[in-house]
């Protein structure tokens, strides 16, 4: 059930990403943020999008992937793995914090990227031939919506409970295979126990995703790891 959620949470803020970067492909011409570092000032909603984006992936309160992470942490802990927890933490912070660097970058002008010679680069060709001047409302209000969706997909009054209802009916096989196979009725089900939501575990997310990309953006070396990966060895 988490996992479900989490998925779904996880392909709408990620798509809103995606349509943000055709949007920079279209007004500037290309997605290298070492070529677009400054470049997007302007695009200051946009920013605020992209933004978003990178605190959704955090596990924002609420949101898609924080209701997901409360489920998976949850049943993992119930069956003795509580220090997936951790993992999960983990791999919110330092994804929305790769994120938030590159807007950082991107659209505010922070830090200083270094040019290297090992890292290689792409030009991107864009897909439209005019009106590079200003962002079009069908590129920006796709990539809104998606946002929004994602974002407050844990407001939905009954989500939790219709998923955890869906998930159990699915566990008990040998009355699933009845139902699918013979037209048997599916039992009724007690309603499942809701899962609290683990506000601090979020906010703890968000909070070490902005510090991780403020220490990028400072050129405290966090970001001259992924450099010396991409230089092959000799």
């Amino acid at each position: 059930a988490g996992a479900a959620i989490y998925t779904i949470g996880h392909g709408l803020i990620k798509g809103a990403l995606f349509l943000v970067a055709g949007i920079l492909l279209h007004r500037f011409e290309s997605i290298d943020e070492r070529d677009l570092h400054g470049k997007a000032r302007c695009a200051k909603w946009t920013a605020l999008v992209f933004s978003g984006g990178a605190l959704g992936l955090a596990g924002m309160p609420f949101s898609g992937l924080s209701l997901g992470h409360d489920l998976v942490s949850a049943a993992a802990s119930s069956a003795g793995y509580g220090w997936v927890r951790w993992i999960i933490v983990f791999a919110a912070v330092v994804t929305a914090a790769a994120v938030l660097r590159a807007g950082a970058h991107i659209f505010l002008g922070w830090g200083k990227i270094e040019q290297s010679d090992g890292v290689p680069t792409q030009k991107e060709k864009p897909e439209t031939q005019e009106g590079h001047q200003k962002i079009p409302a069908t590129m920006f209000l796709p990539a809104a919506g998606l946002l929004s969706a994602g974002l407050m997909l844990g407001f939905l009054p009954k989500l939790q409970s219709t998923v955890l209802t869906a998930a159990s009916r699915f566990e008990n096989s040998f009355a699933y295979l009845a139902h699918v196979l013979d037209g048997a009725l599916v039992p009724s089900l007690a309603t499942p126990q809701r899962v609290p939501s683990e506000m601090p575990i979020a906010l703890l997310c968000v909070l070490g995703s902005i510090v991780f990309a403020a220490s990028q953006v400072a050129g405290m070396g966090a970001r001259k790891m992924p450099q010396a990966l991409a230089v092959p060895s000799r």
